[in-house]
């Protein structure tokens, strides 16, 4: 059965829908090695933002700094892993932005308190969200930023070709086609191979889809930039510097960021300043004051706060003194892969993955719940610039059952443990995260 056969409640098979997509279904199938799938439709072209759109994109911007100071919160809070951390607020919130367009009634309320926001908003903004990210940057090589959304259906189930279309047109989603019952092989590598292509090679996991597997949103983003024009390497300090982590001191040469405009900002528990990128993103440090630890700083209220600084006291007007502060921080990479179903649970989503709760009907009929999420993020922060690609997987399942896979359930001197913030240039939260050793 094609996936956009009629189903009841359904007009029109989507192929045939003037989305300014792709024309007669194009198929898209991939060689054995890398999986088999079928492309149903690509999202619009991504445009830049009028003025008068980013002005509307205020309130959804809002809800998104609360949801990731939330989320970011919540996911360190349960993370088990002893390296460093870090995760991105924006993939999820565009992963359960789709999610929510795929459900109804209390599965979506939920969705979207999570959230913070309203399904008017989401609907009508999440598409220049994405503008505002993916045509932030023009193609000079030097750096990049790509956004990516997309639907995986299974081929043998039913699917309503008006909440298809929403993710297509809305929500900026490519939608695929796959085998996920009879040829769940390749199916699962045709993801795999869609993520790897579109995260630089950064991001290859076996998502391990099982054969229950009737729908995939998956929300990935990639992110390059040099700190200058040119993409030369910052300088070292010449000097060692003591840096303090959670187990053990040590001597370190730090990078020497460029000075911006403005002071350190001073929380009650913590210092924070920034350092900025050729293109604009700031990567803020925020250190523990004396008696405290990057885990305990690390929270949503403060992560909210360090994202909500503007103004850096910059200009002393009385004393009549401009400051300029240049941070000193080290080289680190952070990584985070694994299961982020509980930290979904802890923001107060639920019905979405009870088999017998879950509200899936603008998407498919029968049972649909969700399987476990999962989320896999990596930054690498050098002389050279920043790295850093991340994907998170809402993966829709029928009737439970068992499957083939095992689930195992002023020189600003950043000389310590630290949390950091990684936005765009509007405070759009990219990645977050906790450096407790080099």
């Amino acid at each position: 059965m094609h996936p956009f056969t009629k189903s009841k409640g359904a007009k029109r098979a989507v192929g045939a829908v003037a989305l300014c997509l792709v024309a007669a279904l194009c198929s898209a199938n991939l060689s054995a090695c890398a999986g088999k799938s079928t492309k149903l439709a690509a999202p619009p072209a991504a445009v830049r933002l009028s003025y008068e759109e980013e002005a509307g994109l205020k309130e959804l911007r809002t809800s998104l700094d609360a949801f990731s100071a939330e989320f970011s919160a919540q996911a360190f809070g349960l993370d088990e892993g002893e390296g460093n951390f870090t995760v991105s607020p924006v993939t999820a919130y565009m992963a359960l932005s789709m999610a929510a367009a795929c459900t109804a009634g209390e599965t979506r309320e939920e969705i979207l308190s999570a959230l913070q926001t309203t399904y008017a908003n989401l609907e009508a903004q999440s598409g220049a969200l994405y503008r505002s990210l993916a045509a932030r940057i023009e193609g000079n090589g030097m750096g990049q930023l790509r956004p990516v959304n997309s639907i995986w259906l299974d081929e043998s189930v039913s699917f309503r070709e008006e909440c298809v279309e929403t993710l297509a047109q809305r929500f900026y989603a490519y939608v695929y086609a796959a085998d996920f019952a009879h040829d769940n092989k390749n199916a699962n590598l045709a993801v795999r191979k869609f993520v790897k292509d579109r995260t630089k090679g950064l991001i290859d996991s076996d998502l391990r889809l099982p054969k229950e597997t009737i729908f995939t949103l998956v929300s990935s983003l990639y992110l390059k930039d040099t700190w200058n024009l040119f993409g030369n390497d910052l300088p070292f300090t010449a000097e060692q510097y003591t840096f303090a982590g959670t187990d053990e001191t040590f001597s370190t040469r730090l990078l020497q960021g460029y000075y911006e405009h403005g002071r350190a900002y001073e929380g009650e528990d913590f210092v924070h300043f920034f350092t900025e990128t050729y293109h604009g993103f700031r990567l803020k440090f925020f250190l523990p004051k004396e008696g405290h630890t990057a885990a305990e700083i690390f929270t949503a209220e403060n992560i909210a706060e360090v994202n909500a600084v503007r103004d850096y006291g910059a200009d002393d007007d009385e004393q009549r003194i401009r400051y300029y502060t240049r941070c000193l921080f080290p080289e680190f990479t952070a990584a985070f892969d694994g299961q982020i179903g509980e930290t979904l649970r802890a923001l107060g989503i639920q019905k979405m993955f009870d088999p017998l709760l879950s509200d899936f009907s603008p998407l498919a009929e029968g049972p649909v719940f969700c399987n476990e999420p999962t989320h896999a993020a990596k930054l690498k922060v050098t002389k050279k610039g920043i790295e850093g690609a991340a994907v998170f997987v809402i993966p829709g399942a029928g009737a439970p059952g068992p499957d083939e896979y095992e689930e195992v359930y002023q020189d600003f001197v950043v000389d310590r443990e630290f949390g950091f913030l990684l936005t765009d240039f509007d405070g759009v939260p990219l990645f977050s995260g906790v450096v407790k050793k080099l």
